[in-house]
């Protein structure tokens, strides 16, 4: 038998940070999307993000085998209020679905909601 065991992140490290319109955020999550676009949404706020790879360097695989986690570029945008898919009806991207993961329970995701809210721009 296997044994399993979770080991949660202690300490997310966000590189670049963008706050954009919803309509934007919408549009680069279609654009880099590999099938369905998903975003994530927390505490009032959707967004996109981007995790490093434990692989792309010796302090990023360092970092990850001790519990931190490294996003890259996070898109992110108010919307008050959950809704499990936006359709865009912008020209470009009319009739395209952009799935919206509700990410309450999900520990880091929740807690970048909590700091670009309350404490990114201070």
């Amino acid at each position: 038998m296997t044994d399993v065991r979770q080991e949660k992140t202690k300490e997310l490290i966000v590189h670049h940070v963008y706050e954009s319109t919803l309509d934007e955020l919408l549009k680069t999550a279609a654009t880099r999307a590999h099938g369905m676009p998903i975003l994530y949404w927390a505490a009032g706020t959707a967004f996109y993000y981007e995790s490093l790879p434990p692989i792309m360097n010796e302090e990023i695989e360092s970092d990850y085998a001790n519990g931190k986690d490294h996003w890259g570029e996070v898109f992110y945008a108010k919307l008050e209020k959950y809704s499990p898919t936006i359709e865009l009806n912008d020209n470009d991207f009319r009739g395209v679905k952009v799935r919206v993961i509700d990410a309450s329970n999900y520990v880091p995701q929740k807690d970048f909601a909590r700091w670009v809210n309350e404490d990114f721009n201070k």
